[in-house]
């Protein structure tokens, strides 16, 4: 059987409670536990003291008029903690302003409702509380984070428990059994004191919650910018071996060689004019192999730092293709190798510069490892990627002398390739590649290889590509 206590003690209880739900919510905020939208919640906390409190003196006989200020804080505090869960939950998204409102309009309801029936009373105010409640309640339970899932069931308690209180009472008196005011009834069963104090208690942990919920985000994000940090320093690290390896080997050897040629050749002994010109053409190949490593060099660097100057736009894969053959075509002319110039054109999304250099560095690898008699061919297609999306494809394939696997795991590895002296004794500068898959990474694009030693290499190449013209 149900225990009935005295209505004062529990009103003066809420009272206690909601003030210290209050008091410790601002402890949390002023020790720097705010999230999102925490003022208001706390001005709603502030309200919800005031309404209490004023439903606590009408026990002691005050004018009705302390009634209809007390019902329009308890709305207003409702307001207020709705906006606070919509700027937690929606920061990006402006609240209903108007909804601000209500708190005075209810108050000015409830004035011009002096004399009328208490039924009228019940179906403003809490069919208003209801309403307020249950759009409180979906701000916080719709689609959260997973992360949220728990926070936003707990916070929701004080809002559905209040919004289904109300709503009882709107359908009692539509009912026509109107239920009596806890004031006019004097006395509160101890289920319905049990079901009033759970209520302040999960209004209490909702500031607690959310700045919980708060505190745990930036530290989620932080966690995730310090790996960030530490995988770009083990890049950095990873570059500067790379660049180390590069300039004690690929860069120091062609300079230290270019200077013995010089001093023995050049400078010493007595050498006639051919002779000179002859040391001057090796000279030269040297200092233009270090000049092509060093552009190289710094174009990977710049890259990798994503500082490369990359501007995209649609660009013809035949037009570049056709002008880095063109640039290549002089050694391939030398060693026999034909270039087949691919059928059909391919509009890509990329850089025409870095794009040309992709294509000359591919162009000139192949011919560097082809044979006399064999054929580098370049086809250029459209594709649809997994997603749907639009690319262009360019695909370079040579009859050459091929790769082993483990040659192909460092391709574009700076400072690790595992160099092989072309088909006619040329040599490279372990950078190329590495250069190129960083210009391919800065335009969203791909590079990929298959390889067979003694059967030949092919480079595919991916560009996002401009939508076709429906026209």
């Amino acid at each position: 059987m149900d225990t009935y206590l005295d209505i004062n003690t529990l009103i003066l209880a809420l009272v206690v409670v909601y003030s210290g739900s209050f008091l410790l919510s601002i402890v949390l905020y002023f020790v720097r536990q705010p999230f999102p939208g925490a003022w208001m919640w706390l001005a709603g906390q502030g309200f919800l003291v005031v309404g209490t409190l004023g439903l606590y003196l009408q026990g002691f006989g005050l004018p009705y008029h302390v009634l209809a200020l007390s019902n329009g804080a308890l709305l207003q505090s409702l307001v207020f903690q709705a906006n606070a869960l919509w700027k937690f939950r929606f920061a990006s998204k402006r609240f209903p302003a108007s909804l601000h409102v209500l708190g005075a309009l209810g108050v000015a309801v409830w004035f011009a409702l002096v004399n009328a029936p208490t039924s009228v009373r019940i179906y403003v105010f809490s069919g208003t509380l209801a309403a307020l409640s249950a759009f409180a309640a979906v701000i916080i339970l719709y689609r959260p984070e997973r992360h949220l899932n728990a926070v936003s069931w707990i916070a929701s308690v004080y809002f559905l428990l209040l919004g289904a209180g109300s709503f009882v009472r709107v359908v009692g008196t539509a009912t026509g059994t109107p239920p009596l005011t806890i004031l006019e009834e004097g006395t509160m069963g101890a289920s319905m004191y049990l079901a009033a104090m759970l209520t302040a208690i999960f209004n209490m942990l909702g500031y607690f919650l959310m700045s919980s919920s708060r505190a745990e985000s930036i530290l989620r994000d932080r966690e995730a910018e310090a790996v960030d940090r530490t995988r770009r320093l083990a890049e950095l690290v990873s570059m500067k071996d790379s660049l180390l390896s590069v300039i004690g080997h690929d860069l120091r050897a062609p300079v230290s060689s270019a200077a013995r040629y010089v001093r023995k050749h050049l400078l010493e002994g007595d050498v006639d004019l051919n002779t000179r010109r002859e040391g001057l053409k090796v000279l030269a190949d040297s200092l233009e192999r270090s000049a092509a490593l060093l552009e190289n060099l710094l174009n990977w660097a710049r890259g990798r730092q994503g500082a490369l100057d990359i501007r995209t736009a649609p660009v013809s894969l035949a037009g570049l293709a056709a002008e880095a053959s063109s640039q290549v075509a002089e050694a391939a002319s030398q060693k026999g190798v034909t270039i087949e110039a691919p059928d059909g054109d391919a509009i890509a999304l990329a850089d025409s510069r870095a794009t040309a250099t992709v294509l000359r560095n591919i162009l000139s690898n192949a011919v560097k490892y082809s044979r006399p008699g064999d054929v580098v061919r370049v086809g250029l297609s459209r594709v649809v990627g997994p997603a749907g999306e639009p690319l262009a494809r360019a695909v370079v394939s040579d009859g050459g002398v091929g790769m082993q696997p483990q040659q192909i795991e460092k391709l574009f590895l700076p400072g690790k390739t595992l160099l092989t002296l072309g088909t006619d004794g040329e040599q490279g500068t372990g950078f190329g590649l590495a250069l190129c898959k960083a210009f391919m990474d800065a335009m969203h694009g791909s590079i990929e290889v298959d390889s067979r030693l003694g059967v030949g290499s092919t480079f595919t190449l991916t560009f996002p590509a401009p939508p076709l013209d429906p026209s």
